[in-house]
């Protein structure tokens, strides 16, 4: 009953696409959903959410920015507000400090959180354009009235300010692009050949496994054989913490990981997945 109701499309998850059987292929033909809907329905729609290139807790679905450019031009041919969540992907995730950067798209809001205070501290940011401000600022009849006890706390927002400090003199996100972004994919693309990996998505230093009891017909693990607790339990014993999402085994690394570092979850990963088949019946 907190919820009201709300429209879902079709997602640019190109592993499982439902319009073509080859993924490189795909010419985003999920976004024929979206032209239907804003067709019939734009009169009633506000504004389409959506997480920019990685699409985070539906999976660690990654897509590229010709979707974003194709999504933004039907939302301002049907006058649709585009909100963009980069609660996860903004502050360099991406390799951009923003998704968004990738792309040519422009959205009307961008809502930013975690990275902004190096997740030491709760902190929450909505960015919008002038014409949304406008249409709030002025007299009381106007007023966005909503807020919270903790709204500008001053301990977070000073927090954030030398976050923002580090981001723009030390550069992390710079020195990650030129050492730890091409060491992080590299190391990933050993993962393809092991067979019960379907598909190795990665973007920035973001990356997913997605796993499969067979990669052809891209069918899933039983969920009887409960492979994602397994993988859990199996990372403490190496001293790591993998927490799957689903079938989706993911790294969501900080812009400063040391490679050293990276070199020994990944190979303590890459062990866990090839002693699948000594618990579970796999060819």
């Amino acid at each position: 009953p907190l919820f009201f109701p709300s429209f879902q499309v079709s997602a640019p998850y190109c592993f499982r696409c439902d319009y073509s059987e080859k993924p490189e292929t795909c010419n985003y033909e999920c976004l024929q959903s979206v032209e239907q809907l804003l067709e019939e329905r734009h009169e009633e729609i506000a504004a389409l959410i959506i997480e920019p290139l990685i699409m985070a807790a539906g999976g660690m679905i990654i897509y590229g920015p010709e979707y974003l450019d194709r999504l933004d031009t039907l939302l301002k041919k049907y006058d649709v507000h585009l909100i963009a969540d980069e609660v996860a992907t903004g502050f360099g995730r991406t390799g951009n400090m923003f998704a968004v950067e990738a792309s040519r798209c422009r959205p009307d809001f961008i809502c930013l959180s975690k990275s902004i205070t190096g997740g030491t501290l709760p902190l929450a940011v909505t960015a919008t354009t002038d014409q949304v401000y406008e249409a709030f600022y002025g007299d009381a009849s106007r007023t966005f009235y909503h807020g919270h006890t903790f709204t500008a706390h001053p301990l977070g927002c000073a927090t954030a300010c030398q976050v923002l400090k580090i981001l723009q003199q030390e550069k992390p996100l710079e020195k990650a692009r030129r050492h730890l972004i091409p060491e992080f994919h590299n190391m990933l693309e050993n993962f393809n050949d092991i067979p019960w990996v379907g598909e190795v998505r990665k973007v920035g230093v973001v990356g997913a496994l997605e796993l499969v009891k067979d990669r052809h017909s891209r069918e899933d693990f039983p969920s009887s054989w409960q492979v994602p607790r397994y993988i859990y339990r199996e990372g403490l014993k190496h001293g790591l913490i993998l927490r799957p999402l689903g079938p989706v085994l993911y790294f969501f690394l900080p812009l400063v990981f040391p490679v050293d570092d990276l070199q020994k979850v990944m190979e303590n990963t890459r062990n866990i997945l090839l002693s699948l088949p000594d618990k579970y019946p796999l060819k």
